[in-house]
């Protein structure tokens, strides 16, 4: 899966043409807009009371890929010390597959501003046969990534009190990569 097209943003996901389903889908296939999925995500972070902005957005050759990401802000999450709030962000990424390459999959994580990501949940959106069941899926997964942002800080405090013994430092250094 290459993608080869930085979409400019919504102008570029509005003019791309109507679905088709792909060869060999069946007779209950329903391909997601992308701009129908990325209203959705909005509104869902509406109700939580956040902000999504910053699209960054990936399209396949043809417009059936979509990568996309958002960057997400709350009044209600936790303040974040100045050094921290300088160099990293939330964000919610989408993949939708219009083609059948890929399950539709959303990602919660943090970004930092060097445009490196570090996921913290994925969230498997799966196949869909009706708008309800993805609206469903989507409210749960924004549901969760908000309650995880919002006890960032307590989890934070929690990892400082753990100790790691010295002959598994070295393990969980090249693990993390």
């Amino acid at each position: 899966m290459i993608y080869t097209k930085e979409a400019s943003g919504i102008k570029d996901i509005k003019s791309l043409p109507p679905l088709k389903p792909p060869n060999g889908a069946g007779a209950y296939w329903q391909g997601v807009h992308h701009l129908e999925l990325l209203n959705m995500l909005k509104q869902e972070a509406e109700k939580h009371a956040c902000v999504l902005d910053n699209l960054n957005c990936w399209l396949g050759q043809d417009g059936s890929n979509m990568v996309a990401s958002y960057d997400l802000w709350s009044p209600n999450f936790p303040e974040l010390n100045n050094e921290a709030a300088s160099y990293l962000t939330f964000s919610l990424a989408v993949m939708n597959s219009n083609c059948r390459d890929f399950s539709m999959t959303m990602y919660g994580g943090v970004r930092l501003k060097s445009e490196a990501g570090l996921p913290m949940r994925e969230y498997w959106l799966g196949k869909h046969t009706n708008r309800e069941r993805l609206q469903k899926e989507i409210h749960l997964a924004v549901k969760t990534f908000y309650h995880d942002c919002s006890n960032i800080r307590r989890e934070i405090c929690n990892l400082k009190k753990t100790m790691v013994e010295a002959e598994h430092v070295w393990i969980i250094l090249t693990s993390a990569g």
